[in-house]
């Protein structure tokens, strides 16, 4: 799940689908024809990020609507979290993998098994163990 700037809460149906609940409860389709959305997360410009598992694939959904990869890191991507500089995080099932805004992929850590990340306010990048 992921909250954009205007509120709206984003939601992965386990795979296939983003479902977009606006602040007044109403639902939409965002987007379908996807393949094992497993996390999303919005960037600061508005866009949201898809990590799909079944293809290794990062999605990008820009604030106007259209898709594209983003980048593909192969594995089971997971998790996804962005840093106060703009960097996004890819977790998968053993590597946490740092991507820059110019889609430079290079490893932050590996031998980790993680899903979920998050940071905190002083810049710190939590990965729940799984």
């Amino acid at each position: 799940m992921a909250f954009d700037a205007q509120g709206n809460l984003f939601v992965s149906d386990y795979g296939t689908s983003i479902l977009k609940y606006t602040p007044q409860g109403t639902r939409s389709l965002f987007a379908s024809g996807l393949n094992g959305v497993q996390a999303i997360a919005f960037d600061k410009s508005g866009s949201l990020y898809a990590a799909e598992s079944d293809t290794g694939n990062v999605l990008l959904f820009t604030p106007s609507g259209s898709k594209s990869v983003f980048v593909s890191v192969g594995g089971d991507p997971g998790g996804l979290a962005f840093d106060h500089s703009g960097n996004l995080f890819v977790s998968d099932s053993t590597t946490i993998h740092r991507i820059t805004s110019g889609k430079m992929i290079s490893t932050f850590a590996s031998g980790v098994s993680s899903f979920s990340l998050a940071f905190d306010m002083t810049g710190n990048l939590f990965a729940a163990d799984v």
